[in-house]
């Protein structure tokens, strides 16, 4: 189960020099496109809480549970969130003139 969970889940994004020059709306389209596709493959699983125990062998963890597997899953997309605000927020770095200093994401 973990194992197809895994692959179910995976996203699959273009590599840094390829994204680069790419308009923000197209990357945000792609990433909600990517998320959305991999939630309905997530939810045709049908885990159950029972399923959430189930141990996974990780390449380089070792053993998982799919509980761990999901859950980090969420946190990475998090993590692209947080990248997609930051870039966003710059944008704004002159306009926000000296409130700059009040503005933690702008320091980053």
């Amino acid at each position: 189960m973990a194992l197809i969970l895994a692959k179910a889940i995976a996203t699959k994004f273009v590599q840094l020099n390829e994204v680069q020059n790419s308009p923000i709306d197209h990357l945000i389209l792609e990433f909600t496109t990517l998320k959305a596709h991999n939630i309905k493959q997530l939810k045709s699983l049908k885990i159950t809480k029972n399923n959430l125990s189930t141990i996974g062998t990780h390449p380089d963890f070792g053993n998982v549970t799919l509980q761990q597997l999901i859950a980090t899953w969420a946190v990475h997309a998090l993590s692209h969130i947080g990248q997609i605000s930051r870039v966003m927020a710059k944008q704004y770095t002159k306009e926000v003139g000296p409130r700059i200093d009040f503005l933690e994401i702008l320091k980053k």
